[in-house]
């Protein structure tokens, strides 16, 4: 199982993980921003991260690196399970449902939305400069 997500996303992937699957986390070198979220632990990652990302094996990926474009794409040929929380930034890298259902159909792809994959909202950040957004008025 492949988790590829932020903020509450996370707590799927450590739900299923405390089932028994096998939980492999994507983060870039300087970790996802749910290290830094919350109450900080001594070492500086913070109680939110620890709680949601336990369990879980890491994968890092350097957006920098010349090889890494194709790395998301071969670790989804090997997963089962993809859980992501991030559809705008998905599709800019190629990776909307629609494409992963066609190259990947054996694939379960669980996508934890805060404003949802379409709608008025769909391509609203979950977060704005670290801190979480929820959309307000109409």
């Amino acid at each position: 199982m492949l988790d590829a997500t932020i903020w509450l996303g996370a707590s799927v992937g450590r739900l299923l993980g405390d089932l028994g699957a096998d939980v492999a986390k994507l983060e870039t070198p300087d970790g996802t921003a749910d290290r830094r979220r919350g109450y900080p632990l001594p070492g500086g990652t913070s109680a939110w991260w620890a709680f949601s990302e336990a369990g879980k094996r890491g994968i890092v990926l350097d957006p920098h690196e010349e090889d890494c474009a194709d790395r998301p794409v071969d670790l989804l040929a090997e997963a089962r399970v993809l859980i992501t929380s991030e559809g705008p930034a998905l599709r800019r890298r190629g990776l909307a449902p629609e494409a992963i259902r066609a190259r990947y159909p054996g694939l379960v792809h669980v996508s934890v939305s805060l404003h949802g994959l379409d709608g008025p909202y769909a391509d609203r950040p979950v977060l704005v400069g670290g801190r979480h957004r929820t959309p307000v008025g109409r």
